[in-house]
């Protein structure tokens, strides 16, 4: 069906009393048509974009009369997902009625809202001054208000729990309800009033049927309509739990319950609150997916869940684990992986047939405790496969793969050492915190893996273990690496002295690197970087600098300083851009991250694709290709926006462009925003589709710069299709709305933050992002 989503088309603009609220959507006609054949209406409320004014209880506002429009579908699936209390206070007063319509209500993460964003006195029930009703009764409560309305008020410990109490109580026909995240409001005595209401919800339907009640239940057996219920991270705890498996219990002595999905993930409910929800789960004969993960489970714990589950024959997937693998299933990810398990795991492998992991080529396992019975398990699963290519090892909080084991490198070697790993081609370990130890260990499983290409151990705090890694593929002549990520490793100059011996050994094969996010701020670690990619050649008369390298990605942004890894007592702040001079003109560099330094000559990054173009528009196709930036992070000061804007006009072309800085020139000698304008226009071949501005102060003067840039590049693109067809029209008859329509902007995504955008530009600001039309 088709998605219709509000939180991206709302513009809200708070201005002096009253404020107002203003919505393209209220008038498009197309909107309006595209809802008769919507099958599914999904809105989302963003965060205070209702409008608080002293008119609040009395007169809908323009959101309302909009929503009011959707909730009037009928025949549509109505998914509407709130973001803050407020929404739904609204929701209630202006709705009411309404609430009934939603089947699918996503209230997730409701505890992260700021009260103090809020205008006019939050949280005092959002500043609801003395008023008089109808009648003439004051009303100084929302409660009151409600009351007038019709609107039983459901008490909660907090106004937020109360609000979202009478949400759900009031909204009959809940088919999905997602309600993770809200562990901030929601205390003990919250969820136990909860559990009352989701037990008198399950049977609303059955029991609303006329008659005594065992009688009527007797005559129809009526399921209940909530099929999802997602209460992760809650933090609900054993007792909680027990609560809630009661009411599970309790209302499916009324009539069948119809959950299939059912996430409890996260809740440090331990193996006492896991074990007390077992008699409930007995009572879900169509339950499809089951997740308890991040509990805290032990093995025994996970063989018992799935021994209670026997009778449930449509399951599907228990804690990210699949009952089945289909002929030819490519990929193998278990996330979050405990001791529980591990135990599922061990069982489905045993015992069930349809586990065809013999033909799986990918395998991605995100692990957070394992003790040694859930190491075994996982060797179980690689002596099952026969020919992996691709594996993923990587952790979540606490940072080990083995509770049991101090050292986690010597798991993850005997892992490297199944024959079904021999083939292997890219590795990835993230996380596990090695260290020196670990990193020694698991050299000796990385000497084995003779067809690898791809290595990444990101955040692994191997520091000056790396002499291990790159000793064990230098001695295995592992020269055909082309990707290598090494980011946040605590590497300094030093360790950049030993991936030296590395890097000239595989860079005529290496095209990707990532150095990103350690200790390099010192000049020799980056003239010891250019040396392995540029040589000096000695066949000539005069010494001749040849590029020694396929390098194509190259990432050295977020460097951190610390006396203790670099040697040099200033850091460096500049990087020097010249040392990689011919790396950056003549080869095949198309992706450069640069996060966090200014640039010595910034003008470099424009050689490459001058040259490639050969310095006409007309050049040879193969070259341009081979001119384009594919991604470009880059830290501009005041005086290098010029240079790139220039570059940009020109021969520079970038697909995804992302830069910081300090305050813009804003005087009409600037040529970074025409540059800018240039650049999204670009035609179809190489257009830009990302483009990040953080941090650059725009201001009302730099967008109304950029907006005329805008406008005028559009009328020379109309003018030059108009020549291309052999059509003549003057630029004076071309319409602001048709030069929109005729000329091609590809951008996909915008980050305009931190661009001083006040509501002095704000229009300004809205009528360059309305050109976008592909902006997801």
């Amino acid at each position: 069906g088709l998605l219709v989503v509000l939180d991206e088309g709302i513009i809200a603009i708070f201005s002096n009393a009253p404020e107002r609220v203003m919505m393209g959507m209220c008038v498009c006609r197309r909107f309006h048509r595209v809802l008769q054949h919507v099958k599914e209406i999904r809105i989302d409320i963003p965060k205070f974009v209702w409008v608080l004014d002293s008119k609040f209880g009395s007169q809908p506002t323009s959101n309302s009369r909009l929503l009011a429009k959707l909730f009037d579908q009928d025949g549509r699936t109505l998914n509407v997902g709130v973001k803050e209390p407020c929404s739904i206070a609204l929701l209630l007063v202006q709705l009411a009625g309404h609430l009934d319509k939603i089947r699918v209500a996503r209230l997730n993460g409701m505890s992260t809202y700021r009260k103090n964003e809020l205008p006019r006195g939050y949280p005092s029930e959002m500043g609801l001054s003395r008023r008089r009703g109808n009648k003439g009764a004051e009303e100084s409560r929302y409660v009151d208000m409600l009351e007038r309305k019709g609107v039983e008020y459901r008490e909660g410990t907090s106004w937020d729990t109360s609000l979202l109490l009478t949400f759900l109580d009031h909204s009959h026909e809940l088919r999905e309800i997602y309600l993770s995240r809200n562990a901030a409001i929601m205390s003990r005595q919250d969820f136990e009033n909860f559990c009352l209401l989701l037990r008198r919800w399950l049977v609303r339907k059955s029991c609303a049927e006329p008659g005594p009640l065992p009688h009527a239940l007797h005559r129809q057996r009526s399921v209940s309509n909530l099929q999802v219920l997602d209460l992760s991270d809650n933090r609900l705890g054993s007792a909680s739990m027990s609560d809630f498996a009661q009411a599970i219990m309790d209302a499916s002595k009324v009539q069948p319950l119809a959950l299939t999905q059912l996430m409890l993930r996260g809740n440090k409910c331990g193996d006492a609150g896991a074990i007390s929800l077992l008699p409930a789960l007995e009572l879900l004969p169509l339950l499809e997916i089951l997740d308890l993960r991040l509990n805290r489970l032990r093995y025994e714990t996970g063989s018992l869940i799935l021994e209670h589950l026997s009778g449930c024959h449509n399951l599907k997937e228990v804690n990210g684990i699949p009952f089945s693998l289909p002929p030819g299933t490519p990929t193998v990810t278990l996330k979050h992986a405990e001791l529980a398990e591990a135990a599922i795991l061990d069982m489905l492998l045993a015992t069930r047939w349809n586990m065809r992991v013999g033909e799986v080529e990918a395998v991605d396992l995100q692990t957070c405790h394992l003790d040694a019975n859930g190491h075994e398990t996982f060797l179980a699963l690689f002596e099952r496969t026969t020919d992996i290519t691709s594996l993923s090892l990587s952790s979540q909080l606490p940072p080990h793969i083995s509770s049991d084991c101090e050292d986690p490198g010597l798991s993850i070697s005997e892992i490297l050492s199944m024959p079904s790993l021999k083939h292997l081609r890219k590795l990835s370990i993230v996380s596990l915190r090695l260290g020196v130890a670990g990193a020694e260990a698991l050299s000796k499983g990385i000497s084995r893996l003779s067809l690898l290409e791809e290595l990444d151990l990101s955040d692994n705090q191997i520091a000056d273990g790396i002499v291990f890694i790159t000793a064990s593929l230098f001695s295995a002549k592992l020269y055909g690496i082309k990707s290598l990520t090494l980011s946040d490793n605590n590497l300094g100059c030093y360790e950049m002295s030993m991936i030296r011996l590395l890097l000239s050994e595989i860079t005529a094969s290496l095209t990707a690197l990532d150095l990103s996010s350690n200790y390099l701020l010192d000049r020799d670690c980056f003239e010891t970087l250019s040396s392995c990619f540029l040589k000096k050649s000695d066949h000539c008369s005069q010494p001749v600098t040849i590029i020694a390298t396929a390098l194509q990605r190259l990432n050295v942004s977020h460097q951190r300083s610390d006396s203790d890894y670099n040697s040099t007592s200033e850091p460096l702040e500049t990087f020097p851009l010249s040392h990689f001079h011919p790396l950056c003109c003549d080869g095949n560099l198309s992706s450069l991250s640069l996060h966090g330094w200014n640039l010595d000559d910034i003008a470099l990054l424009g050689l490459r694709c001058a040259r490639s173009s050969g310095g006409s528009v007309g050049g040879d196709q193969s070259g341009a290709a081979r001119g384009v930036y594919e991604d470009l992070d880059i830290h501009c000061e005041a005086g290098d926006f010029d240079k790139v804007g220039r570059m940009l006009s020109q021969e520079m072309r970038v697909r995804h462009l992302r830069i910081t800085g300090d305050a813009l020139p804003t005087s009409k000698s600037c040529l970074f925003l025409p540059g800018l304008a240039v650049a999204l226009l670009r035609p179809q071949s190489c257009p830009l589709l990302t483009l990040h501005l953080n941090g650059i102060q725009l201001g009302a003067a730099g967008y109304a710069m950029l907006l005329k840039s805008l406008e005028e590049e559009e009328r020379l693109c109309v003018q030059h299709s108009d020549v291309d067809t052999g059509r003549c029209s003057s630029s004076s008859s071309t319409s602001p709305s048709s030069s929109c329509t005729a000329v091609g902007y590809s951008l996909k995504e915008l980050n305009l933050s931190n661009t001083c955008i006040d509501k002095r530009c704000a229009k300004v600001v809205a009528e360059i992002i309305q050109r976008f039309s592909f902006l997801e």
